[in-house]
């Protein structure tokens, strides 16, 4: 097929096609876009045609109508599927749970970390990891506070966008990911919130506060100088990115 008659059929259905970087070139050379999972899953929750081809595994097909549940999705091959994603089924994770505590299941990591690399665990920045698990426990124990949750329910509901990125500005955009995602079924705009909230203070990514400790490392001397350039140009550009997220719809 020629690439004017594709474009136009495509134009005719009102169809975007999405591939994967690892479906076959030809593929490719006719997407409109061509990237990882993660990448697809960002452009099919924003697109506003009316179907979305999505030549990849069939995770991503669902993820794209999960995230853009107005558009219709179609899977070239629905037999295409990733071994992975079968490899842990929910109900063999409740089964090991319950039977293996997770005490036990930490001290068999400890023990073939001591046992197989013991120079490893000299090289781990347990404060960093502290602070990661931390923000973890932290919104766990959130989610247990009645009145906490109906505050949450009443003000994610509609407000998505606001929420998130406030929201990781406290506790990192993952962690308000996870926290606000059992407060609203508008996914794409938490995925936006928490992808922009990741903008902001340097608590708002975990990847940035990874950055600092480097920097802070190589120049100690520069570390105040380094946080009020940070926080200048995260701030901006948050303030820019979330007119244009309203603006947009």
């Amino acid at each position: 097929m020629r690439a004017e008659e594709l474009k136009e059929r495509k134009e005719r259905a009102d169809a975007v096609v999405l591939a994967h970087y690892y479906v076959d070139g030809a593929v490719q050379e006719m997407a409109d876009y061509v990237g990882d999972s993660f990448y697809l899953a960002k452009v099919a929750a924003k697109e506003k045609r009316s179907t979305i081809v999505f030549c990849g595994v069939r995770f991503m097909g669902e993820s794209a109508k999960i995230l853009n549940p107005g558009s219709r999705v179609l899977l070239p091959d629905a037999q295409a599927d990733c071994p992975m994603a079968h490899m842990a089924q929910v109900a063999q994770i409740q089964k090991l749970r319950a039977e293996v505590p997770d005490l036990a299941v930490a001290a068999v990591i400890l023990a073939a970390l001591l046992f197989g690399n013991r120079k490893l665990l000299r090289t781990v920045d347990y404060a960093l990891l502290g602070t990661f698990a931390a923000f973890f426990i932290f919104i766990g124990n959130l989610k247990r506070i009645p009145a906490l949750n109906d505050l949450l329910l009443s003000l994610v509901g509609g407000h998505e966008l606001l929420a998130g990125i406030l929201a990781s500005q406290v506790i990192s955009n993952v962690p308000a990911a996870i926290l606000l995602s059992g407060f609203t079924q508008n996914f794409a705009a938490l995925l936006t919130a928490v992808n922009l909230g990741g903008l902001g203070t340097l608590v708002a990514s975990l990847a940035s506060l990874i950055t600092f400790k480097f920097y802070a490392a190589q120049y100690p001397d520069h570390k105040g100088r380094f946080l009020r350039s940070f926080t200048l140009w995260n701030a901006a550009f948050l303030l820019l990115l979330t007119a244009a997220a309203l603006l947009l719809g």
